[in-house]
């Protein structure tokens, strides 16, 4: 009996040695797919009155989960998925304001709008549902505010073929409505109305 002992004892550690190898393996396995993302933030855009992020994340093993995203950070506060092109915001004339959207562009209901009084920071938001609103904010003016009146806004976005026109009430802190001209055929256009933004679903 006493020399099954031995054989016992390196069966057992045998066993111990599978059960470590296993554990090994698991562990480099999971550290590999948590390691399987790459990310990076650079600087977009920055002036005196904003400051843009470009979060990137690229993920090795699903390309199609790969992602980016530009964060706006004003008066020490960070917005995220901010729309359009550097420099992401509009100023408002005559208000000591700027204005930026942020919302995915790709997803229905995310556009948020937002107003900085860039003297004081006092800020004021409110939703814009499934309007285009934001989209194409950049250096080329395709997208710029066409009147102020009182706290009365609008913006407009203009192509050789299609145009938005956005209304906004600052002091109801509503988006009133989005209006627009797209081509359907050749020769044929289509006018909508959203009302405060939201595509209507019946």
């Amino acid at each position: 009996m006493q020399s099954l002992r031995p054989v016992r004892r390196v069966a057992e550690l045998g066993s111990f040695g599978v059960m470590r190898t296993t554990k090994a393996i698991l562990t480099a396995l999971s550290c590999g797919v948590l390691c399987s993302c790459s990310r990076s933030t650079t600087t977009a855009y920055e002036d005196d009155k904003v400051k843009v992020l470009h979060k990137d994340t690229v993920n090795f093993l699903n390309v199609h989960a790969s992602h980016d995203e530009m964060w706006l950070v004003a008066f020490g506060k960070t917005y995220k998925e901010v729309r359009g092109q550097a420099p992401f915001y509009l100023n408002i004339p005559g208000k000591d304001s700027i204005l930026f959207v942020t919302g995915r562009t790709y997803d229905n209901g995310q556009a948020t709008v937002h107003v900085l009084n860039y003297k004081t920071g006092k800020l004021i938001s409110f939703p814009a549902f499934d309007s285009r609103i934001g989209q194409n904010i950049s250096s080329g003016g395709i997208e710029k505010i066409e009147s102020v009146t009182g706290e009365k806004v609008i913006i407009s976005a203009k192509f050789l073929d299609r145009q938005y026109r956005y209304y906004l009430d600052l002091k109801k802190r509503e988006f009133e409505r989005e209006e627009a001209n797209e081509p359907i055929h050749a020769g044929e256009t289509n006018f909508h109305v959203w009302i405060n933004g939201k595509f209507p679903r019946n």
